[in-house]
């Protein structure tokens, strides 16, 4: 198996973060097409801590630049963003049984020319602040990421991770907000792994607190709270703005895993998930402004088919239901409901003629859902629509020393109302060149990601170079 294809797939369990998002997500976001050649399955589908199985020592250290340009956007949007980012991690084998991983992470994050810069992404939480100053923000601080997997018994593994991270930010025009982000990620699991079968728990808690506030502001720079995405108070603009926000969550459940060495291999995920946010915002006067609950439920299965021939194909399914329902601290009502579901179904084909030689082909479809009402003053939206996505990939060795993986995608995404577009046409571009050292390897990756949306000729283009080294 593939080496730094393993190696990937674990750091991105482990340290997996978004440009936007240096808070930890509700849900996982599930890559299939990219996860191909992971041997071990229940990594991915359950981020279990217990399911990761290594038995090299490993270090990595990676650099990377994402830049995004924003030709269609929000109105609170950014006009464009480039993150860069630093990471290091190393594996270590303690005994037979057991082995700690250790890593640390560095990102500085620029939103460029952002108007209401108030908030670091407005449409992230329903209890959100703004001004009418355009300005950019620079976010930047460190993460550490710690896990330790031990078999405590016969096939009986269990796992345990820690996230902590800080973060500040600062905007480079006058109201100069400053943020601080603080966030804990804790994850433990038990595994028990036979070769026909296996089946394991695991459960996630994190917590994230933020921190805003801005300096007086003059009477020019009119600061804005808002309730939802249609209702908002105006606030003194001589007041100094402050906004305390506190979310806490927990996840929980099980995977099933049938089969192994034999022709077919069914995995099967069920987890639970509740988070809490409340937001405090002080302006003219304090207002404990609302209370947002968010709880669901995320079904993953995946059927691999192995004939023992140089043809595979996996089979995958996901299920991610959940509701949200947002009261007002002041009033004590219940200012907004909100459903969503998402459902999809794909396959890929896979032909490896040899170990070192793979290509695939593959398709999906789905179906998303949203329906969401604001009652303070009467709004709603629903809409449903079908997603799809294509794509395709291969390894391409150059010499002995040099490897060439490409991966192509295109599809379709209905996003949510307030993008104000019925759906994305979007295509992906993923080149990654290997280069084998006496010292070590050597990767540079290229991506680029076009979002076109159907009634405009701009789109969002996300582009990424990144470097990393591996010892052998």
């Amino acid at each position: 198996m593939n080496k730094i294809i393993k190696t990937t797939l674990v750091l991105i369990v482990i340290c997996s973060s978004s440009i936007f998002a240096f808070e930890e997500v509700f849900s996982r976001q599930i890559d299939f097409a990219n996860q191909i050649n992971d041997p071990e399955y229940t990594t991915y589908l359950t981020a279990n801590p217990a399911s990761i199985l290594y038995k090299e020592n490993r270090e990595v250290f990676s650099i990377r630049t994402i830049v995004s340009d924003n030709g269609y956007q929000r109105i609170y949007d950014p006009s464009s963003s480039q993150n860069y980012s630093a990471s290091f991690t190393s594996l270590r084998r303690i005994n037979d049984a057991s082995f700690f991983m250790a890593g640390i992470s560095y990102d500085d994050l620029r939103l460029v020319d952002m108007f209401g810069s108030r908030e670091k992404d407005f449409y992230d939480d329903y209890f959100s602040m703004i001004d009418s100053s355009a300005g950019t923000t620079a976010y930047y601080g460190p993460q550490l990421h710690l896990l330790y997997n031990v078999e405590i018994a016969d096939d009986l593994y269990f796992g345990v991770s820690g996230n902590y991270g800080v973060e500040r930010g600062l905007k480079d025009t006058f109201p100069k907000t400053i943020t601080i982000m603080r966030n804990s990620i804790y994850k433990a699991g038990l595994d028990y792994r036979k070769s026909s079968f296996g089946i394991g728990l695991h459960g996630r808690y994190y917590d994230d607190q933020t921190y805003y506030e801005s300096v007086k502001s003059f009477s020019e720079v009119i600061p804005k709270t808002y309730i939802g995405y249609n209702v908002f108070y105006n606030e003194l603009s001589s007041s100094t703005s402050k906004k305390k926000r506190t979310r806490n969550g927990f996840e929980y459940g099980g995977h099933l895993r049938l089969g192994g060495d034999k022709a077919a291999t069914l995995n099967v995920s069920v987890s639970g998930l509740h988070r809490i946010s409340r937001s405090e915002t002080y302006t003219s006067y304090s207002k404990p402004r609302g209370l947002w609950q968010r709880q669901g439920v995320h079904v993953l299965s995946d059927l691999t088919i192995d004939p023992g021939d140089m043809v595979d194909l996996r089979i995958y399914g996901e299920y991610l239901h959940f509701n949200d329902w947002g009261e007002s601290l002041i009033s004590n009502a219940l200012v907004l409901e909100n459903e969503e579901s998402y459902s999809r179904a794909g396959a890929i084909l896979a032909y490896e003629p040899s170990s070192i030689q793979h290509a695939h082909l593959g398709a999906e479809i789905g179906k998303v859902a949203y329906d969401y009402v604001e009652y303070v003053f009467p709004f709603s939206d629903t809409r449903s629509g079908l997603e799809w996505n294509l794509f395709a990939g291969a390894d391409l060795y150059l010499s002995s020393k040099t490897k060439l993986n490409i991966n192509l995608e295109y599809g379709k995404e209905v996003p949510k109302f307030y993008w104000n577009t019925d759906y994305f046409q979007n295509t992906g571009v993923i080149i990654n060149l290997e280069q084998l050292f006496s010292f070590g390897y050597i990767e540079l990756r290229f991506e680029n990601i076009s979002k076109k949306p159907s009634n405009d000729s701009q789109s969002i283009s996300i582009m990424q170079v990144g470097l990393s080294y591996r010892r052998k």
